[in-house]
């Protein structure tokens, strides 16, 4: 089965799946084998571009020690006294929130094309019927 590290085929190209080919087949052999194909066709390996989280994690301590420095001059966060907070326990605290931060990005930014790719492909089947 697919982990994290594949992209999986959209909930309903799984549905369509079971309902047109897996349901009406009886024999357990064959049905392996078509879920063998179907998983062979739709699952891909996933891509994952590194260079955001290089840049991430470059930019984050520098923007933690730039940031910590300036909140003595903002008055809310001043009350927060960043200064009392050590920087070998802040800027790897900030590093690891902003690599989580690119990381939440990169997933929601890829699920959106995803999507957006699927609702393409519909279309462009709705077309070919026409």
């Amino acid at each position: 089965m697919p982990g994290q590290d594949f992209d999986t085929p959209s909930l309903e190209k799984i549905q369509e799946f079971y309902e047109k080919t897996w349901v009406p087949e009886r024999n357990d052999e064959t049905r392996k084998e078509l879920f063998f194909k179907f998983m062979q066709e739709n699952v891909k390996e996933a891509t994952v571009d590194d260079s955001f989280f290089i840049a991430a994690g470059l930019a984050a301590p520098v923007a933690a020690v730039i940031g910590k420095r300036a909140s003595g001059h903002i008055p809310y966060v001043k009350s927060l006294r960043l200064d009392m907070v050590p920087n070998v326990i802040f800027v790897p605290v900030v590093t690891l929130f902003g690599i989580m931060g690119a990381t939440a990005w990169q997933i929601s930014s890829k699920s959106a094309a995803a999507k957006d790719k699927e609702e393409e492909e519909a279309k462009e089947e709705k077309r070919s019927k026409d």
